[in-house]
């Protein structure tokens, strides 16, 4: 039998290959505008409560809490920045936009900053807004804060440590949210850090536990191989007695490392025994 020879004609060619580079046009464009727009309307862009963002060089920033009032159009963020020592000499500096106008700066105001927290206001913000972005940035002129209506050069542009975002769908939204005093939010301030130091008292002792009940399988293996040499031949009491030791010398370390938890959680609970007493001493004021 004669084999038939299968061939595309030019006429379905060309149409195909139009359709295919088309295809790896849109796509490539769809890619593109992402990158430089952040995520399409679609896509949910908000960081959550609770959740850590790293920031540029060194440390991370958790937004505690964000919250919309729709009534009065403006937000207040409270952000905890976790920096090391050097980099907490360099002043921060916040900026908002909405993503429908990302080149006009929404009016941001600190409103509290101490005890590596920062309560921020967020004021003129859309009613119709999709998400809204702030940008954490660190000051590198030495002349303090620049006049807004100053120009920046290449020697003071402040750098950008981290963005965060709320979005319409996700953030929290209260009609009564306003603008409190300081006393409020050292109080709220003292009140998240009691929150993070109970928890940080409960990993230590769920370690601790952990490592107990460590330390007890180890044990009984001990006594398991104590029983096995004295039924064993020369070859294998050698064996033994270096497995003896490996358990013996995991337990020395186990034991350390239980003793810095239990250290660790005295310390939280001492911190967070000062500072429920302040605590009652700004409610007193």
């Amino acid at each position: 039998m004669k084999r038939r020879r299968f061939t595309l004609s030019t006429k379905k060619t060309v149409p195909l290959l139009v359709i295919t580079f088309s295809f790896v046009f849109v796509g490539m464009m769809l890619m593109l505008s992402r990158t430089l727009l952040g995520a399409p309307p679609g896509d949910i862009q908000h960081t959550a409560s609770g959740s850590s963002v790293p920031m540029q060089g060194n440390g991370e920033a958790v937004v505690e809490d964000w919250t919309y009032n729709p009534a009065e159009h403006h937000m207040i963020a409270t952000l905890h920045i976790d920096r090391s020592q050097a980099d907490r000499n360099a002043e921060m500096t916040f900026t908002a936009q909405d993503r429908a106008n990302p080149q006009e700066d929404l009016p941001v105001t600190m409103l509290y900053e101490d005890r590596d927290y920062v309560v921020i206001h967020i004021d003129n913000v859309d009613p119709s807004f999709e998400v809204i972005g702030m940008d954490i940035l660190e000051e590198t002129s030495d002349e303090g804060v620049l006049d807004p209506d100053e120009s920046f050069d290449d020697d003071n542009i402040p750098a950008e440590l981290a963005r965060i975002y709320a979005d319409h769908r996700e953030v929290d939204v209260d009609e009564s949210m306003m603008i409190e005093d300081t006393n409020t939010y050292e109080q709220h301030v003292l009140q998240l850090e009691t929150d993070r130091l109970e928890e940080d008292q409960r990993e230590h002792q769920q370690i601790v536990e952990n490592m107990d009940e460590r330390i007890e399988e180890l044990e009984q293996e001990l006594v398991d191989i104590e029983a096995d040499i004295l039924y064993s031949t020369e070859d294998e009491e050698v064996e033994l007695e270096s497995e003896y030791s490996q358990i013996e010398s995991e337990i020395d370390g186990l034991e350390t490392d239980m003793e810095n938890e239990k250290e660790a959680y005295q310390v939280a609970q001492e911190e967070q025994d000062m500072i429920e007493e302040q605590m009652e001493m700004a409610s007193d004021g």
